[in-house]
């Protein structure tokens, strides 16, 4: 019997544990990064060009759906995983986030540029309502993430 390298002995070993890992991963609902994805199940959440999460069904090899916010798209696999009916609500909710997302980055933008303080007074209000809402919209994706 030849005797490999110690290399590439190494190399197939860790080859086997990924492998191991990986079937193990497969069958629990925890979520895990592998590359520039993320696993849960037989669902893979990608990021794509347009900064978009993409979400494909690995069993079917089928694009669901995608979502402008990665705990969106993780709350949408753990529904789709639980077999629960959310996935209007929690696309409605990746919605209003991006809203009030652009929102602040604008009102932000528009208060570092005005010279004008009764304008930059109005849009402070109206940042600190837009950070508000994205917060507790956040706060809503959260408990679907991990109290439903």
């Amino acid at each position: 019997m030849q005797e490999q390298p110690r290399g590439l002995m190494n190399n197939q070993i860790i080859k086997d544990l990924e492998s191991m890992i990986d079937s193990l991963l497969r069958d629990t609902s925890l979520p895990y990064s592998k590359g520039n994805s993320i696993r849960i199940k037989n669902y893979v959440i990608r990021k794509n060009k347009s900064q978009d999460y993409i979400i494909v069904d690995l069993e079917n090899n089928k694009t669901l759906t995608k979502t402008h916010f990665k705990n969106c798209a993780i709350a949408m696999v753990k529904n789709l995983i639980e077999g629960k009916n959310e996935i209007r609500n929690i696309a409605r909710l990746d919605q209003d986030l991006l809203k009030h997302y652009n929102d602040a980055i604008f009102f932000k933008k528009i208060i570092q540029s005005t010279k004008d303080e009764k304008s930059r007074q109005i849009r402070e209000i109206r940042l600190d309502e837009s950070i508000q809402k994205t917060n507790y919209i956040k706060s809503q994706i959260d408990n679907i993430i991990f109290n439903n």
